[in-house]
């Protein structure tokens, strides 16, 4: 039950300074294991089998340096299903020869960046939207109002097919994966770090190592009848991430829980895993408490947390993401581009393949309107209870915890 302030170094030689639990110096720990640049010899020795077996099964093909050709997938791809299975190979290439089978069932690339450029922008109101803002370490920022799901919009859903929705989710993740995240990483192998860190990037992770989003999820003016409602809704995008997206969801911050919470949870908790659960910390109100505050600016800036949120940003769902500097300026300088309507393709190696012309709009202010779902079960989530308090937070890693057996770990 302590916190101290000191400089904590990461294995990748960044630094991080500021006020860190003992339970946070952990967690940074784990976050940056496992990713290409910091790999043990263990997991340096599973990968390299693990390129073996899937190439052999047709399903990776490996770089050629004499004709220059790139490989199938990238070791950042790879690595995410490795971490997953906690690097054992054969529980890795089981999961990979699913997605692989999976992304070809429903030709996934094709509906991707086929998919029609209004629908896909009517579908973000139904699930958790980029803000345009990255955290400490240069993570996409996403948020999901779950009051915004209310009568009305669960209506307007439901006269959507299930065929279709599924299709929607799709999008949507290729949408996080395709274009936030690579977007994101190529920011932080060409940005100077003194403008990273002006615009609240302070400690920003390797390029390799962007491969996963934090999100909040606000559940101010949410019913326990509405959870109960929408908890298919919400199962649906879990399961799918689970399967094909592992690795994607670095943390959840749970604002504005409600009293009956804990009650909710014995509901959803089946949707994920042990380690899935250790990537959700359970917080207060941002705006009134500031213990809830003090733990939140640990990982974000102020500048980049909404206004609603207590942070500086001028904000809320619905609008379009609200760029920082480095983040607008990319997207002009390398895509001609200050609003994006619809798919976006950023080449994982750093560059741009395809910007739909139709999301330009050289008129408009600078914003991204593109959704990543980031929270709903991508990626794995320990419960951490962190409740209100007026006084300063200390060892975040020592809440009361909700457990339940482990499983796969995504």
């Amino acid at each position: 039950m302590f916190s101290r302030t000191k400089e904590t170094q990461q294995t990748d030689g960044t630094s991080l300074k500021g006020t860190h639990s003992a339970g946070e110096d952990g967690q940074l720990r784990r976050s940056i294991t496992g990713h290409p640049s910091n790999l043990s010899a263990t997991q340096e020795d599973a990968l390299h089998k693990f390129r073996e077996e899937i190439a052999a099964a047709g399903l990776y093909v490996p770089r050629s340096t004499p004709d220059g050709r790139r490989a199938s997938h990238t070791d950042v791809a790879l690595l995410r299903f490795l971490r997953a299975r906690r690097f054992d190979v054969g529980k890795a290439m089981k999961q990979f020869t699913d997605e692989e089978n999976w992304r070809r069932k429903y030709n996934v690339d094709e509906l991707y960046l086929n998919f029609p450029v209004d629908e896909m922008e009517a579908s973000k109101k139904f699930y958790p939207t980029w803000t345009g803002r990255r955290d400490r370490r240069g993570l996409p920022i996403y948020v999901y109002r779950l009051a915004d799901l209310d009568s009305a919009r669960q209506k307007e859903l439901s006269v959507v097919s299930s065929d279709r929705r599924y299709q929607r989710i799709i999008a949507l993740y290729e949408y996080m994966l395709q274009g936030v995240l690579n977007l994101c990483a190529a920011l932080a192998k060409d940005t100077p770090s003194a403008i990273n860190s002006a615009s609240g990037v302070t400690s920003s992770l390797p390029p390799s190592q962007v491969s996963s989003v934090r999100t909040m999820v606000d559940l101010a003016g949410v019913s326990l009848s509405q959870l109960w409602n929408i908890r298919s809704h919400l199962q649906q995008a879990s399961n799918l991430a689970t399967a094909n997206y592992p690795e994607t969801l670095n943390s959840i911050f749970v604002l504005n829980a409600p009293g009956f919470f804990p009650t909710a949870w014995n509901w959803f908790q089946g949707f994920f895993d042990q380690g899935t659960r250790e990537k959700i910390k359970i917080l207060g109100n941002p705006s009134k408490d500031p213990s809830t505050l003090d733990v939140m600016t640990r990982y974000i800036a102020k500048e980049n947390i909404p206004k609603a949120y207590g942070g500086d940003l001028d904000w809320t769902t619905g609008d379009d993401p609200k760029f920082d500097e480095p983040t607008g300026e990319w997207l002009r300088d390398n895509m001609n581009l200050n609003v994006i309507r619809g798919p976006l393709v950023i080449d994982p190696w750093g560059d741009v393949m395809d910007g739909r012309a139709a999301n330009s709009d050289a008129g408009s202010s600078v914003g991204d309107s593109g959704v990543g779902i980031g929270g709903i079960g991508a990626g794995g989530l320990s419960l951490e209870l962190e409740p209100p308090s007026p006084g300063p937070v200390e060892g975040m890693d020592k809440g009361p915890e909700l457990l339940v057996p482990s499983g796969t770990r995504l």
